[in-house]
């Protein structure tokens, strides 16, 4: 069985979504990790460079500095991250494989 690629980008931000969600509600206020916002970025260079179809309609990455990095200093909360990680699955589940032109 040869998965696609759509279907691992779709399976990896279901994953985050999920990790995402189960944050507590109070969690869900406070500021999301370094570590999930760069596994967010990297899922959105990743699509953007396999499939430039969807490159406009992607949210756009997360601007991190070097501060922000080594002092773990988050630009955003769990729940907005959680939100546009919403946007990049019900982008991936809406099309259609077969329309999109790899990279």
């Amino acid at each position: 069985m040869v998965v696609s690629k759509i279907a691992l980008y779709k399976a990896r931000t279901k994953s985050l979504k999920e990790t995402l969600e189960r944050a507590s509600q109070n969690k869900k206020e406070e500021s999301a990790g370094v570590d999930l916002i760069e596994i967010f970025n990297a899922l959105i260079k990743e699509i953007s460079n396999a499939y430039l179809d969807l490159e406009n309609s992607l949210p756009l990455p997360i601007a991190l500095n070097e501060i922000s990095k080594r002092h773990s200093i988050s630009p955003i909360i769990f729940l907005d991250l959680e939100i546009l990680t919403q946007r990049i699955l019900s982008l991936l589940e809406s099309v259609d494989e077969n329309q999109l032109k790899p990279f």
